[in-house]
């Protein structure tokens, strides 16, 4: 390969080079402000969660309905792909039911028996197209309580049992795909013990009703989060080992360059030499 070439190539990767590197601190600012909104939303939930725990009675529900969280873009590794296998192999045991229908504004109507998607995420609403109920893209590129209660609000009107299949954040490097049930009764409120003693007014019915609702939302909003930083920290994983490469290939070319140019400088001199000599000896 030409000097010209590998310069060439050098300006290029350069270039990404620096890209990369934008995207990284950019992504390292936005987990960081996501770990604290988790971390806030976490302590928010805990004497809430103590007050519903064993007060909140299930129901049966014919309809189920899965929430899938899944990635508005790629460049975040195997983010999507495992989250969707988790969902995919879920499903597996509820059949698709060939009666759904249409109904206003392009959204699927749900009946007895059957399990709807609801997508957060292009990349899942692609692979359940054939099977959705809703989806929704925009909330998850800065997901707000006030998007995510109102996104909630929808699910919640399909009066069905709803699960959430999402990427826990565990570590930077590991994220487990997940699913877990929210409604009609959350995992963690089920108790076989009395619920704790509290006064609760005007009445503890009324109250645990409208607490429970506002737990769900807060709740989801909390799942939403978790996904959100399973998904930066997936990405972050994937800017860092592209950087570091990067620079890997940097090294190299500059290396390869130095070792061209030097091959010229050898040879234009000892042409330089030759034809000294050869002048020399016609003297």
């Amino acid at each position: 390969m030409s000097l010209l070439k590998f310069r060439g190539r050098l300006r290029s990767i350069r270039s990404l080079n620096s890209i990369l590197s934008a995207l990284q601190v950019v992504t390292v600012v936005r987990m960081k402000r996501i770990r604290e909104r988790f971390a806030v939303t976490e302590e928010y939930l805990k004497p809430v969660k103590d007050v519903l725990a064993g007060r909140v009675q299930p129901k049966k529900l014919d309809k189920k309905i899965l929430v899938v969280i899944s990635s508005n873009r790629g460049l975040c590794g195997g983010f999507n792909t495992q989250i969707l296998a988790k969902a995919k192999a879920f499903l597996s045991t509820h059949p698709p039911s060939p009666s759904l229908e249409k109904r206003g504004g392009g959204v699927l109507s749900v009946s007895g028996g059957e399990f709807g998607i609801v997508a957060l995420g292009k990349r899942a609403a692609n692979y359940f197209r054939d099977r959705l109920v809703v989806s929704e893209f925009e909330a998850l590129e800065r997901p707000t309580f006030a998007k995510i209660r109102a996104l909630w609000q929808k699910v919640f009107e399909l009066n069905a049992e709803v699960y959430v299949a999402y990427n826990a954040y565990k570590s930077t490097a590991v994220q487990a795909p997940t699913i877990v049930r929210l409604f009609p009764v959350p995992e963690e409120l089920i108790s076989d013990k009395e619920p704790a003693d509290y006064i609760l007014e005007p009445s503890a019915a009324k109250l645990t009703e409208e607490l429970f609702r506002h737990y769900l939302e807060a709740r989801f909003y909390q799942l939403v989060i978790a996904s959100q930083m399973g998904e930066l920290a997936a990405r972050l994983m994937v800017l860092k080992g592209a950087v570091d490469n990067s620079k890997d290939l940097i090294n190299d070319l500059v290396i390869s360059i130095n070792k061209l140019r030097q091959t010229n400088i050898t040879r234009d001199l000892a042409e330089i030499i030759g034809s000294a000599e050869a002048l020399r000896g016609k003297r």
